[in-house]
């Protein structure tokens, strides 16, 4: 072995007991003898300003508890509501008669079986998949008129309404 080879060996040996957290037989500064356990670190602790504030339990029942719940806009809340009023209004300027002569016979929540909504125009394609939506049927004079939308159509007139999906039940 050369002079080179030797010194990394011993350099080498040298830190096998640094890296590996060993002592080897060195003497502890007192001249006792190593325990090969380090002395217990205490944990720190908080000041008492530093604990955390009490935080006050939750009651059983949470206030409105109890209260009824308005429904959600959309299917079954209000059928008709908005979509009827503005359906009401978009026949009453293109017969020109007041509001308060077209009467409302039906409007109801609905599923139509595709993005026709229930009026396909022929030549068009639509999204074949169900969507929700309401029928509206108004009448002036004994004259019947249904207006369909969907989830994003407003209520528009049909001259050639196709049913919607009926659910089993």
């Amino acid at each position: 072995m050369n002079k080179s080879t030797a010194r990394r060996v011993l350099a080498a040996a040298a830190l096998v007991p640094v890296l590996t957290g060993c002592g080897g037989d060195v003497a502890e500064p007192d001249g006792t003898e190593p325990t090969g356990t380090a002395p217990p670190i205490d944990a720190p602790t908080l000041p008492e300003e530093s604990a955390p504030p009490d935080v006050p339990e939750a009651p059983d029942d949470p206030p409105g508890a109890g209260a009824p719940v308005e429904p959600p806009p959309g299917r079954g809340a209000d059928p008709g509501g908005e979509s009827a009023e503005m359906a009401v209004q978009d026949l009453a300027d293109r017969l020109g008669v007041p509001a308060e002569d077209v009467t409302v016979v039906r409007a109801e929540s609905v599923t139509w079986p595709d993005g026709a909504l229930g009026c396909p125009e022929p030549g068009t394609a639509y999204t074949q998949s169900l969507v929700e939506g309401m029928l509206i049927e108004l009448t002036v004079d004994g004259e019947t008129y249904r207006y369909h939308s969907g989830t994003d159509r407003e209520p528009f007139l049909c001259s050639d309404p196709q049913e919607p999906v009926r659910s089993e039940g």
